[in-house]
């Protein structure tokens, strides 16, 4: 691969995209965490497509000394994560929040299980709901603490000529179909289970080396969460529901920006569509097609 032009690259690129496609044209593909890791030498060149620790500069020779690698090759998987302020809502399409759980700050910790997964488990602290003290059983008053929770990599819109992607992760319980519960808590005499999962937009290390990976869930103007479903995905595909015991099941949407200490992971976008060469410049890291 040495002295290949980005023509060849866009060539190689096309090639390996119609590759997979041939294998399974409707698989479907995740942003993937990633590594910038020492690359390989053979005989006094190495061979990594980066020039740079961060992978960002790319060696047009491929004769560079970084190249990302997959996670297995990462020296640490464990995180930790914190938050200011949440707010999970409750409400009813057309009428409006009918219940409000806020909370002070929380604290997260897990590790990464897979490419595009990692398991976590966060605690609430100062909870409270219509001046009623909130507390999963057996945790401190004013503490919610999740279920184990699974945290995918998606893609929330893809990439176009004028707008970047948009990557995000999908907070789920880990029990699938039959036990998707994320938390359960009671806010004096009113017993609360979450169940679903809720999608934000992820920043701070896609296509680039951070010390930090941000998680927004952010709502809307009429208080729904801005993302309820993945790029190509139908409404509602993705959402909390909040079963208020005597009260009846509502959609729910959260409010907060978790910061997740989990230096040296990249994640990388997946692949974009084809391209005819040359490749157009992308909006954010590498030149890829």
């Amino acid at each position: 691969m040495k002295r290949m032009s980005v023509t060849g690259l866009c060539l190689v690129a096309v090639l390996a995209v119609g590759a997979v496609a041939s294998v399974s044209a409707s698989a479907e593909t995740f942003p993937n965490y990633k590594v910038c890791a020492k690359a390989a030498k053979v005989g006094k060149h190495y061979t990594g497509l980066y020039n740079d620790k961060g992978c960002s500069e790319v060696n047009a020779t491929h004769e560079g000394k970084y190249e990302l690698e997959g996670i297995s090759h990462a020296t640490k998987l464990t995180f930790t994560g914190k938050s200011g302020a949440s707010v999970l809502d409750s409400y009813v399409e057309g009428v409006g929040v009918v219940a409000s759980v806020t909370c002070k700050k929380s604290t997260a910790s897990g590790e990464i299980s897979g490419e595009a997964t990692a398991d976590l488990v966060t605690t609430f602290a100062g909870c409270s709901s219509s001046g009623e003290p909130c507390a999963s059983t057996g945790a401190k008053k004013g503490e919610i603490v999740t279920d184990p929770l699974t945290a995918t990599l998606v893609t929330l819109k893809e990439e176009t000529k004028t707008e970047p992607v948009v990557i995000g992760v999908d907070v789920a319980g880990t029990g699938g179909e039959e036990k998707d519960v994320t938390a359960e808590f009671a806010c004096g005499a009113q017993l609360v289970t979450t169940t679903g999962s809720v999608l934000g937009v992820v920043s701070g290390n896609v296509n680039a080396v951070s010390k930090t990976q941000t998680n927004t869930f952010a709502v809307n103007e009429v208080g729904e969460n801005v993302y309820d479903h993945v790029a190509g995905g139908a409404p509602d595909e993705h959402i909390l529901i909040s079963t208020i015991k005597g009260l009846g099941s509502f959609k729910a949407a959260e409010q907060s920006t978790q910061d997740l200490k989990i230096s040296g992971i990249i994640i990388e976008p997946p692949p974009s569509e084809p391209c005819e060469c040359p490749c157009e410049p992308p909006h954010s890291g590498p030149a890829r097609c």
